[in-house]
């Protein structure tokens, strides 16, 4: 598959919400989320969350967060937390 197709699969989604009145899409690790990008996330102890909403960009989030705990350093040392408001990506 190429980057197109799910730009195409996540356009015709969001036409569904926008068409539906829906707000967002929340997909867990699934069938789904891996056909909308191409990606499987592990299953993790924390709620793992491909957010797609009416309007703006899809994004990948992680909850809880590496500061919703009230300890930015809580989870520092673990391969998958994020700051809020940045990209998915590997530490």
């Amino acid at each position: 598959m190429t980057a197109t197709t799910y730009a195409e699969r996540l356009a015709r989604a969001r036409d569904q919400l926008t068409g539906q009145g829906v707000d967002a899409l929340l997909i867990g690790p699934s069938a789904d989320f891996r056909y909308l990008t191409g990606y499987l996330p592990p299953l993790l102890e924390r709620l793992t969350l491909l957010v797609v909403p009416a309007k703006g960009a899809p994004r990948m989030d992680a909850w809880p967060s590496a500061t919703s705990c009230g300890a930015p350093s809580c989870c520092a040392s673990r391969p998958r937390c994020r700051a809020p408001g940045s990209p998915w990506r590997r530490r």
